[in-house]
């Protein structure tokens, strides 16, 4: 215990780093770094190093050359730049990924209904089940679930890492327009329209990948509600019905969710330009005995953006009572 500490040896975020084929499948190269959070606290020295294509320095720079581009090319075609497609360049190698991992997820799972259907349907009937079946039988439902596991950690965990680096990408943007951009451009703009793109727009970049997935799901759900009647009958459509039910909640919970993320966003941008007026005015606010005004205006802006806040909590926590209901 006495001695000098010894860094991790295995660096996941170097390119000197081999990483085989089952460290890679089953994350092993995060074993060393587990262990050691186990045995005590770890410090900023214990985090693996990142990659050059994980710092927010070298995706800042991608990013903002790629912007500069569709903003050249904007002005050529004479429209909008729009800087969704320059995210799209910069993630276009992981989008490719993910969309592949997810849709191989997705087609093992459509694999599990079939298989496990031909299993039911085949006791149903009384049959003699010889070996040969059996062991077909199984292997058509471990095989599949197997491939759909290792393919579900690893899809979800490129969502979330393109996630984390879009957010840190576009937040650098942000910075780097800012601090280049002329004082007469950013008069044109209140404080808390650029909190707000950092603290709630650009926050929201690392739940696009989960996002996307979800979407690509859809497609995939619309086949398994086609097989289902097809191949359980009747009795799905019990199942269906609530899958109908539950969209339409989904549905109204998104727009009541947009409308909320919208009024926040409204209320913050009120909230810090009185709390900036009250700041700058300082000696006026006293001169003039302010205080209790201004004190009853944050207080009134403050308490609004606390039930706006509950209302979000509860649609989040209807997401998850849902999410967990169906999985159970």
């Amino acid at each position: 215990m006495g001695g000098k500490y010894q860094r991790l040896t295995s660096e996941a975020g170097s390119k000197t780093l081999k990483t085989g084929l089952f460290s890679y499948i089953f994350f092993t190269w995060l074993n060393g770094l587990l262990k050691l959070g186990y045995q005590r606290p770890l410090a900023y020295d214990d985090l693996l190093e990142l990659s050059d294509e994980n710092k927010a320095q070298d995706l800042v720079a991608k990013l903002h050359g790629l912007w500069m581009e569709e903003i050249n090319s904007a002005k050529k075609r004479g429209r909008k730049p729009r800087l969704w497609k320059a995210m799209f360049k910069l993630f276009l190698r992981d989008v490719i990924l993910f969309t592949a991992l997810k849709l191989v997820d997705e087609a093992m799972g459509i694999t599990l209904v079939v298989s496990v259907w031909f299993y039911l349907k085949f006791l149903e009937e009384g049959s003699h089940m010889d070996q040969t079946y059996v062991v077909g039988i199984v292997a058509s439902i471990g095989i599949p679930s197997l491939i759909k596991v290792f393919f579900y950690h690893h899809s979800d965990y490129l969502a979330v890492l393109m996630g984390v680096r879009l957010k840190s990408a576009v937040i650098g943007l942000i910075h780097k327009t800012i601090t280049e951009s002329r004082r007469s451009d950013l008069s044109k703009f209140t404080t808390g329209h650029i909190v707000n793109l950092v603290s709630n727009d650009a926050k929201r970049m690392d739940e696009l990948g989960i996002s996307l997935g979800e979407a690509l799901s859809t497609p995939i759900a619309v086949v398994v509600v086609v097989l289902l009647p097809l191949l359980v009958g009747w009795p799905s459509l019990s199942c269906l019905l609530l899958m109908l039910v539950l969209i339409i909640i989904n549905l109204l919970l998104t727009q009541l969710y947009t409308n909320i993320r919208l009024e926040q966003a409204k209320v913050t941008d009120k909230r810090l330009a009185v709390m900036s007026e009250i700041i700058c005015g300082i000696r006026a606010v006293k001169m003039y005995a302010w205080e209790w005004k201004y004190n009853e205006t944050v207080q009134a802006l403050r308490g609004y953006f606390q039930i706006l806040f509950s209302y979000y909590y509860f649609i989040c926590v209807y997401n998850f009572d849902r999410e967990s209901c169906l999985f159970a």
